[in-house]
């Protein structure tokens, strides 16, 4: 069960048959059920604005986005592939773009979405091994991605896919971690030493 942001609607999702089902607070009599069909559904979640909802199904197939306002409400857009059922995906904080991480032929791509529209606007590689998750920054230039707990690698890339920098923790001689910093895509190295083991 999830609130929409503006506290209109609430959206419950039963996975099990593949079925959100939305109630307007303000309108008891109106109802919107919404059926997966076939490919099931393992997330649901609202978009931010509160008037579409983005269904990922089973397997990862694809996020279906469905929009309240159409009558009866409809799908708007077909979302490719996400690696993740229900994380991997983030909303910038200005709420026009959606980031979608995704993997095809064993390589992790960031697909950038514009809201509203829900077309693709970039979609760039990352220098990761096992994407493990993505994260707007608050000023929305740049996002976040982090490998594996196996890697311990964060990258920071801006939205149209240049690699802004690279943080990994790294193991010296005498074994003790600590991170190694590379700016500008490696330009320039830096090593810090952490004080304890991460």
């Amino acid at each position: 069960m999830e609130w929409s942001r503006d506290s209109k609607y609430v959206l419950c999702a039963m996975y099990k048959v593949g079925v959100v089902q939305v109630w307007d607070v303000d309108d008891p009599d109106w109802v919107c059920k919404i059926r997966e069909g076939p490919a099931g559904l393992c997330y649901s979640q609202w978009a931010p604005e509160g008037r579409h909802i983005l269904n990922t199904n089973e397997f990862n197939v694809r996020i279906t986005v469905w929009a309240l306002a159409q009558t009866p409400a409809g799908v708007v857009a077909s979302l490719r592939a996400p690696k993740f059922c229900d994380r991997a995906l983030d909303f910038s904080h200005d709420l026009r773009f959606l980031a979608v991480a995704e993997r095809k032929n064993a390589k992790d791509y960031v697909q950038i979405y514009q809201c509203g529209t829900w077309e693709p606007v970039a979609r760039f590689s990352t220098d990761t091994r096992d994407l493990a998750g993505l994260k707007w920054a608050p000023d929305d230039r740049s996002i976040g991605v982090w490998d594996s707990s196996l890697e311990y690698v964060f990258l920071a890339y801006s939205p149209d896919g240049r690699r802004l920098g690279r943080f990994q923790v790294a193991r010296t001689a005498s074994g003790e971690r600590g991170w190694e910093r590379g700016v500008g895509g490696g330009a320039q190295r830096a090593r810090e030493r952490l004080e304890r083991a991460c």
